[in-house]
């Protein structure tokens, strides 16, 4: 896979977990798209980026909950719960292609299907984002 540099982390090209999707407002988007990224071995993190721009109000948060399963189209399971990935300290603007915040890896082991969720406690929050994986270089 090709892989493209963004900022201090590396992003896999074209993989996706939600694209161009509308910022949930005071609700949460649940993931759809599946990720075979088992076995990692801790190397692969969750980031949100804008798609345009972005705003969020003060004092509001934005959260992923990543889920894993052993199979493709399988059960999912919680495997890092609603990690608050940013909270605003005043009023905030992204522009297009700026990250808003990332969440940690999922702890190894780890099952072999990823996906996705992201909510926010912000019913003002509006702007397109990509919730995308990238690579943890060590």
């Amino acid at each position: 896979m090709p892989i493209n540099q963004v900022g201090p982390t590396l992003e896999v090209y074209d993989e996706e977990f939600h694209s161009d999707i509308t910022i949930p407002a005071n609700t949460s988007t649940a993931g759809t798209v599946e990720i075979n990224a088992g076995g990692v071995m801790g190397a692969l993190g969750v980031a949100v980026v804008a798609n345009g721009a972005v705003a969020i109000s003060d004092t509001k948060n934005v959260s992923l909950t990543i889920k894993t399963s052993d199979s493709e189209g399988g059960t999912y399971t919680t495997a890092v719960d609603a990690q608050k990935i940013f909270t605003a300290s005043g009023a905030a603007a992204f522009v297009d292609g700026e990250r808003i915040g990332f969440a940690a890896m999922v702890p190894e082991p780890s099952k072999q299907w990823w996906k996705v969720d992201i909510a926010t406690d912000d019913t003002g929050a509006t702007g397109k984002i990509n919730v995308v994986p990238y690579y943890l270089p060590r």
